[in-house]
């Protein structure tokens, strides 16, 4: 009894600490359905099932080629962490994670996940994807993040769980320019500091990856 109350606490933490982390949303397809996706989120094809889900009653599915399912516009995401499963041994997919930086009119892959027909995974496994901030051009939002089923022969691929993390992106240094400084306020040839405060397109204060500016 000590061992099980032990666990449990120990499971407790780890789940609370992982939903922490997930400072650009947290997705387990709760109270979702194929005519009401994820706020935010586009179901290109791809569905909303129940069968097979990780956690609580529902997960999202893929099984035909061209398959999508493209996550709400989002600001410097880092990171993209999910559980994955194949619906039998023999799945014969291929399963994109890509994003776009000019509104979906162009896609980059990031990693695939693929399966060649045999010995294919038919248990949850958690999969983390690094995503290349320093690619994504200033003010840094309205990147997208999809699942892309490319090619299938067999077989489905089930989503649930999908945790995004915010990442770090960084304004490169450009040219400043300091115009109407009253000439009584300096002294010639005398070193003198100024505050910048970085603005987005909107003028906006630049924030971290945590809010602060």
């Amino acid at each position: 009894m000590i061992k099980l109350l032990l666990f449990f606490q120990f499971f407790c933490f780890v789940f609370t600490l992982n939903a922490q982390l997930c400072s650009l949303g947290f997705e387990d397809f709760e109270g979702t359905s194929n005519s009401n996706p994820p706020t935010g989120w586009q179901r290109i094809n791809s569905y909303i099932g129940n069968s097979f889900p990780y956690s609580g009653t529902t997960h999202a599915g893929f099984n035909t080629t061209g398959d999508q399912l493209i996550l709400a516009p989002l600001y410097c995401p880092g990171e993209l962490c999910f559980y994955w499963r194949a619906s039998g041994f023999s799945s014969d997919y291929d399963m994109d994670i890509d994003y776009s930086i000019d509104n979906g009119l162009n896609w980059i892959t990031v990693q695939t996940i693929s399966l060649n027909g045999s010995g294919s995974p038919t248990s949850y496994a958690a999969r983390c994807v690094d995503l290349p901030e320093a690619n994504f051009p200033a003010p840094f939002s309205g990147v997208l993040i999809r699942f892309h089923q490319s090619r299938r022969n067999s077989g489905s691929f089930y989503l649930d769980d999908v945790c995004l993390q915010g990442g770090a992106c960084v304004v490169q240094a450009t040219t400043v320019q300091i115009q109407a400084i009253q000439p009584a306020c300096l002294q010639v040839n005398t070193p003198f500091s100024v505050q910048v405060c970085a603005t987005d397109a909107r003028c906006r204060a630049a924030r971290d990856a945590d809010g602060n500016p």
